[in-house]
């Protein structure tokens, strides 16, 4: 969608990358980083949940765990992949998550929030979150973008998984990268982070210290931003 720099529409958000496995592929290791993150015995709702891969992940310690995305093929891909007895999945928009009230202890969503308004998700958030409840926001930013974070993506990717799955996943990977729209989809996506005053470290620091007072804000899982709040009333 050339010139778009409001919310992303649903052909954006799910027709960029088709093959996600593979895109799900070099995000394990941010994975490894969230799941040490994630209270164990948990209900976690994973928002923007894409195939599941994540969710099926947090599936292995936790009571319950619910996937919503917007893309109905994504989630009939993830019900079929992922059979774990307490994992469920839903299509559903973020903004009204097919939840109850305080019916889940955390929330996860990883490499979504750039496509949503903070200031209507919070309301949600604080509908859907048990008290005391933690929202767990991985996201991307300028540091996605630089070749520094790109390169060490991979070499940490080369140490995880070995020379023939790194360079398959590379081989992969490369030919969606250069289409010219996914380089317009990030295009789109910096421009509106910029607007959003999320593109950089300090503006996302700001824009979630706005909303989620006393939140914990930092970059250590290269390369994407992510934000950690408890919320107690």
């Amino acid at each position: 969608m050339a010139g778009s720099r409001g919310p992303a529409t649903f052909e954006e958000l799910h027709v960029s990358y088709p093959d996600e496995s593979v895109t799900e592929t070099i995000c394990q290791y941010a994975y490894d980083e969230i799941l040490q993150r994630i209270p164990k015995g948990k209900v976690v709702v994973d928002i923007g949940c894409g195939i599941g891969t994540l969710a099926s992940r947090i599936a292995g310690f936790s009571k319950e765990v619910i996937g919503v995305d917007i893309a109905p093929e994504r989630i009939e891909r993830a019900k079929a992949v992922h059979g774990a007895k307490n994992l469920r999945f839903y299509v559903g928009e973020a903004y009204h998550l097919p939840l109850d009230r305080q019916s889940v202890d955390v929330v996860v969503s990883f490499a979504v929030f750039h496509h949503l308004e903070l200031a209507r998700m919070v309301p949600e958030l604080k509908r859907v979150l048990r008290r005391p409840g933690m929202v767990f926001i991985v996201d991307i930013y300028e540091g996605f973008q630089k070749p520094s974070a790109r390169i060490r993506t991979w070499l940490r990717m080369f140490r995880r998984d070995g020379v023939l799955l790194t360079l398959s996943t590379f081989a992969k990977m490369l030919p969606l990268y250069m289409r010219k729209k996914n380089r317009r989809h990030r295009r789109n996506d910096s421009e509106r982070m910029k607007k959003m005053n999320t593109y950089t470290f300090q503006g996302f620091r700001e824009q979630y210290s706005k909303h989620l007072p006393g939140c914990t804000c930092g970059e250590d899982i290269v390369p994407f931003v992510y934000c950690q709040y408890v919320i107690r009333e």
